[in-house]
């Protein structure tokens, strides 16, 4: 718990050296560990691990198959960001999960893919940004806000720089939600039960994208002679939440749209089983 690893806000979010690990644990039993994730933002779940592979780099179904190919046992772990606010695909992935019918009342310009979505950001946070960096960022560089056009491309890209991590993020922008409040959030009426239908439905559409691709992995995985050497562990980190108390996606509360997520573990020549009772992620190292 965070009284004793010493991981429990923004200013203290590294784990006690001390503190072991599930990938420590696993690598003196002489296993591979290997994180696969964006790499983007700094995430200290990435402690312990001997590779830390960027999603960027290769897929999901190539790192597989290149552990295929370690004489040692490993454990992989695939950390997908996908299921969040704003819940939209890019535009190729639209043609293979159409969106769901757009309520009446939306206005036009509403983004309703990625790409869309990240070019209202960087117009907000440029033409806004003294309501998003803090004076000592905008006086810190001067070459990108004392020209004499702004370039969004520029200052989107410093914005990206200062979220990259929460130390940078504190010292240097004033908020990082009204941004994307901006782009997407504010489109939608949430006392219209057709507009928060939509945003539902684009969250289950993204839930369908990311058990699609985890469909593809488990089937090469069951494919594979070690498979009934293997164990998978599925979790979700929080859910979010569709103003059923008033906000939307997730935040720092502790109601249960947001705390009780799926933790599956796929065990072979074992029976299925649900068991009934209160699980936390503190459970998984010691049940591995």
């Amino acid at each position: 718990y965070p009284s004793s690893h010493n991981s429990w806000n923004k200013f203290y979010n590294k784990l006690d050296p001390e503190i072991v690990t599930l990938p420590d644990l696993l690598r003196n039993y002489g296993y591979d560990t290997n994180i696969l994730l964006d790499t983007t933002f700094d995430q200290p779940i990435t402690n312990g691990f001997e590779n830390v592979i960027d999603t960027k780099q290769t897929s999901v179904i190539n790192e597989l198959e290149r552990l295929e190919k370690s004489e040692k046992p490993y454990l992989l772990y695939i950390f997908d960001h996908t299921i969040h606010l704003p819940w939209l695909l890019n535009r190729e992935e639209d043609t293979q999960f159409p969106l769901p019918p757009l309520p009446e009342k939306i206005a036009a310009d509403v983004p309703l893919n990625l790409e869309d979505y990240y070019f209202k950001v960087a117009e907000y946070t440029t033409y806004n940004y003294e309501r998003v960096f803090k004076p000592k960022a905008i006086k810190s560089n001067p070459e990108i806000f004392e020209a004499e056009e702004l370039d969004v491309e520029k200052v989107a890209a410093l914005f990206d720089q200062y979220r990259k991590s929460e130390y940078t993020e504190i010292r240097n922008l004033i908020d990082t939600w009204k941004p994307r409040e901006q782009s997407f959030v504010v489109y939608f009426d949430k006392s219209n039960k057709e507009h928060v239908n939509f945003l539902r439905r684009l969250y289950q559409r993204q839930i369908g994208f990311v058990d699609n691709n985890l469909s593809a992995f488990i089937d090469k995985l069951l494919s594979q002679p070690w498979s009934e050497n293997t164990i998978v562990v599925l979790k979700s980190n929080h859910g979010d939440e569709f103003y059923e108390h008033g906000d939307i996606g997730h935040h720092n509360d502790l109601y249960n749209e947001l705390i009780r997520t799926p933790l599956s573990f796929m065990i072979p020549k074992t029976e299925p089983a649900m068991v009934g009772v209160k699980s936390q992620d503190i459970d998984i190292l010691p049940t591995l």
